[in-house]
């Protein structure tokens, strides 16, 4: 997924290289295709292959990193986004996790630049619904592979959303 997010390789050669690693290639397949290939790390065959530089997977493999919990504890937080509209008393929830470990790595990275980092979500889209109730000033950031949004919050009320 980074490989592709960042643009070093297409959705079509990570798909090659599954393939590959599950013994589907070229339309034939086998246990002998498998066995070659499917212990070998994906990046070291996208290497091989020829769709990205040893260089493109280094950095990728540094940012991947910056993804790795040390730890078990997660933090989540939850809201109700409404009823079911079919379902009298249920209730659609959004609920938002991470590695408490992760999120401490991230919160020290943007203070060093003055940025106070309270919290981080999973889907875009979805942060502003999991601020506490007391929050009352806020500015969240949400990034996916060629996304990014912004919401500003000032005295409890969405006051601007940028994509």
């Amino acid at each position: 997924h980074l490989l592709v997010g960042q643009g070093y390789m297409s959705e079509d050669q990570a798909q090659a290289v599954m393939d590959m690693q599950q013994g589907k290639v070229g339309g034939r397949g086998g246990l002998a295709v498998a066995e070659q290939f499917s212990l070998r790390r994906f990046g070291d065959l996208a290497v091989e292959l020829g769709y990205i530089k040893r260089s493109q997977l280094n950095a990728c493999l540094t940012g991947q990193e910056w993804l790795k919990a040390d730890d078990g504890v997660i933090e989540c937080g939850w809201a109700a986004q409404g009823p079911v509209e079919d379902i009298p008393g249920t209730f659609n929830w959004l609920i938002g996790c991470v590695h408490q470990s992760l999120l401490q790595r991230w919160a020290a990275a943007f203070a060093r630049h003055g940025v106070k980092l309270r919290a981080m979500y999973p889907l875009t889209g979805c942060a502003p619904a999991l601020l506490p109730d007391g929050e009352r000033n806020a500015v969240i950031l949400e990034t996916q592979p060629g996304l990014g949004f912004s919401s500003r919050v000032v005295g409890g009320h969405h006051t601007r959303r940028r994509h």
